[in-house]
């Protein structure tokens, strides 16, 4: 193994080292020579550790040699001090290349065709669009590397007869707005969106990590997206030679396997999770979810095996401009847990099978779902709390928490709510729910008295946790039988109601999911 040293200038350079000498410690320094990054990069070989020096870096890179599973090549951030990627680039760059970047636009960090590659400590800033690009990589992983701007974090493609997989993002943060413009109401959701005439703001329309076309095998873990128009957004084709229609439900061939757990999504101005077309086996766990517009959207997905298990919820503020007098004053300002297909005249769903949604803890101002319609879905022994409609900006009528809800296919089992006339009020005529109602869901520690979210913190200062009421006290859960395409998952039951951690739903080995073999090409 050979250490490449990378500095903003090509000069020996004074590296600081630590040796031990018995118990104790000493400080010396050793003298190496540094090269600029892409000559680093372009001299590795598998094994090859690319150290780069404290400072600022503003050249963009290109990445085109592999590392083997036995040796990947690591660039990773100095041992002390921030070695800092500034893509010098104005946000308005960001509308460049739009949501679906290509080979040629800009990214500080690109790569194309490569096997294990692992990026360790870096450091971005202003990368508009983009920080670090992929092209048909496979086995890449980005730790604990952390942005602030940009369209998107990571933006993965790739080509047919080389397919992106194995792909993972752990301990990594992104803040795409740190002046809170999203969520304060400077810019619209429809200035994002392009849909307004008077301010063009699309280069917010992106995603901490978003990919187009993507095999999987992906896994997202312990990062801290904030502030963020979307988080995840994995966007495929359509058509027959991607999505194939059985009896038993649609196959897809794309955005397959895909973990999401441990992190933490604050602020999102659109939505927190968002396969687009087509899913399968995809497994959302153990996350924090505070001031999401839409927790998980899964608006016209032909999907299979959809898991959303154990997360914790808080929706108790608005984004954007409100009136004097609470009222909106800037939609969408939603805050809904799912995103389904709002009907439409002569259309219907896409095909759906194994729609889980299991032991979710909920405390919203808003509504579980909205105007929403679903080949399937099957909900259980989630906690549901509801806060008055706009808390704390104004005190109103609770929300419906199923409006307009198309019930067929929907079963709703044993959920706990404290919204008025649960369940009775709001049982479906083609659907099942099944629930019980209490006065409270949920200790009013959290989320029941007005507060100002810390517009600059992780979940707005909130500290995770949703502590059920004695109301909910003792009530257990009863087993589940989940049939999958890989075959039925067991869930124990005589389990507490409400997010916990996923080893005490005997589903530990999902924090290890994807063999590190290769799949077949697809």
């Amino acid at each position: 193994m050979t250490t490449h040293y990378a500095a903003p200038t090509t000069r020996p350079y004074q590296r600081r080292v630590i040796e031990v000498v018995g118990d104790a410690e000493a400080q010396a320094f050793e003298t190496v020579w540094a090269f600029d990054l892409q000559t680093a990069i372009n001299r590795a070989r598998p094994g090859d550790v690319i150290e780069l020096m404290p400072g600022e870096y503003h050249q963009p890179v290109t990445i085109t040699v592999s590392g083997t599973a036995e040796q990947p090549i690591i660039i990773r951030g100095p041992k002390d001090g921030i070695a800092m990627l500034d893509g010098g680039r104005h946000r308005d760059d960001g509308r460049h290349g739009g949501m679906k970047p290509l080979d040629g636009d800009f990214a500080v960090i690109r790569m194309f065709f490569v096997d294990h590659i692992v990026l360790d400590g870096l450091n971005f800033e202003n990368a508009w669009p983009t920080a670090i690009y992929m092209r048909s990589v496979r086995h890449v992983t980005v730790r604990d590397c952390h942005a602030v701007g940009g369209r998107f974090f990571i933006y993965a493609r790739q080509r047919p007869d080389r397919p992106t997989h194995h792909m993972t993002i752990e301990g990594c943060s992104w803040v795409q707005d740190p002046d809170f413009h999203m969520w304060r109401g400077v810019v619209s959701w429809a200035e994002v969106k392009g849909q307004s005439k008077s301010f063009d703001a699309s280069y917010f329309n992106g995603a901490f990590l978003g990919s187009f076309d993507v095999q999987g095998q992906i896994v997202v873990r312990g990062c801290d997206i904030r502030h963020a128009f979307n988080a995840i957004r994995l966007d495929m084709r359509p058509g027959p030679d991607h999505i194939a229609y059985g009896a038993d439900g649609p196959e897809v061939a794309r955005n397959r396997d895909v973990a999401i757990y441990d992190n933490h999504f604050s602020f999102i101005r659109d939505n927190a999770v968002e396969p687009e077309k087509g899913a399968q086996n995809w497994r959302v766990f153990n996350n924090r979810f505070y001031g999401v517009h839409g927790v998980i959207s899964v608006d016209q997905v032909a999907s299979r095996d959809l898991f959303i298990v154990g997360n914790w919820l808080l929706n108790d503020h608005r984004p954007g401009l409100i009136k004097a007098n609470g009222d909106d004053g800037q939609n969408p300002q939603g805050g809904k847990f799912l995103k389904l297909f709002k009907p439409e005249t002569g259309k219907e769903p896409q095909a759906r099978a194994g729609f889980w949604c299991l032991y979710n803890s909920m405390l919203m101002r808003t509504s579980y779902v909205k105007r929403g319609e679903t080949a399937q879905l099957h909900d259980a022994f989630s906690l549901m709390g509801m806060l008055p409609q706009w808390h704390p900006q104004s005190a109103a009528k609770q929300r419906h928490p199923f409006k307009g809800l198309e019930w067929s296919g929907v079963n709703i089992e044993g959920m706990v709510s404290d919204a008025v006339g649960f369940p009775h009020a709001y049982r479906g005529k083609k659907g099942l729910l099944d629930g019980v109602g209490v006065a409270q869901v949920f200790d009013p520690a959290q989320g029941s008295t007005p507060a100002r979210p810390a517009m600059d913190r992780t979940l707005g200062g909130w500290d995770g946790a949703l502590r059920p009421t004695l109301d909910v006290g003792g009530r257990r859960s009863r087993p589940l039988r989940l049939e999958t395409a890989l075959g039925p998952i067991i869930v124990p039951g005589d389990k507490p109601l409400g997010a916990q951690d996923i080893a005490a739903l005997g589903l530990a080995h999902w924090r290890d999911p994807w063999a590190e073999t290769a799949p077949e090409l697809v």
